[in-house]
């Protein structure tokens, strides 16, 4: 990505605080079922997605979809998700 070092820090505080919160859906406190953890997350990149494309620019939204979009599908397929 072509960003200032107060952008990349901006960006990377942004995308941490969503990975802390999706990383914590399983925690057994929650109690969800996988179905409900399923949504959680879906309902959790939504709004990271919304928050990205606010703070990037239009070329490093795509950049940061497309590697996201790669996480995204590792946890599915390590879930079992569709």
């Amino acid at each position: 990505m072509d960003i200032t070092e107060k952008e990349r820090d901006n960006y990377f505080a942004v995308l941490n605080s969503y990975t802390y919160k999706l990383s914590k859906l399983g925690s057994p406190k929650f109690e969800y079922t996988d179905a409900e953890r399923n949504q959680k997350f879906d309902a959790l990149a939504d709004k990271l997605k919304l928050e990205m494309a606010e703070i990037l620019s239009p070329e490093n939204f795509e950049i940061h979809f497309e590697s996201f979009g790669k996480i995204k599908k590792l946890v599915y397929q390590k879930r079992h998700w569709s």
